[in-house]
């Protein structure tokens, strides 16, 4: 419950002291997730912090962004990819709408090749052609 109550607070401190961040499609930044029930993807660290990828830019202030895992998986609703060199895995089954707000700081951008090959295994995944 401890790390519930320190989530908490911090939570509040981030709407609070919020600068805005600008962000666009293909970024990659480290994210305030926090802590989530059961199964939900949640941050890691003092901070809560993951890194996402911004796949959708609603407005200034909202996006759809995919957590990313240091564990490869190689099973559906994993999509691996590289990045800064690393190999990690996109959680496409915990993509969901957050707010700017969360955005800590840019690791990166994804080049255009790789984003396409995500954005296409996400949008047939989730919307699968019948």
């Amino acid at each position: 419950m401890q790390q519930y109550d320190d989530w908490n607070k911090l939570k509040q401190r981030i709407t609070k002291d919020f600068t805005r961040r600008d962000f666009n499609v293909r970024d990659v930044f480290w994210c305030h997730m926090g802590m989530n029930i059961g199964y939900e993807t949640y941050g890691k660290g003092g901070l809560y912090t993951r890194p996402v990828l911004i796949l959708q830019k609603y407005s200034t202030s909202t996006f759809l962004g995919m957590p990313l895992s240091s564990k490869c998986k190689d099973r559906p609703y994993y999509y691996n990819l590289n990045v800064k060199g690393k190999n990690v895995s996109g959680l496409v089954s915990q993509i969901r709408t957050l707010d700017s707000k969360r955005l800590a700081r840019r690791m990166t951008t994804l080049d255009q090749e790789q984003f396409n090959s995500v954005a296409k295994y996400v949008a047939d995944g989730i919307f699968p052609h019948s």
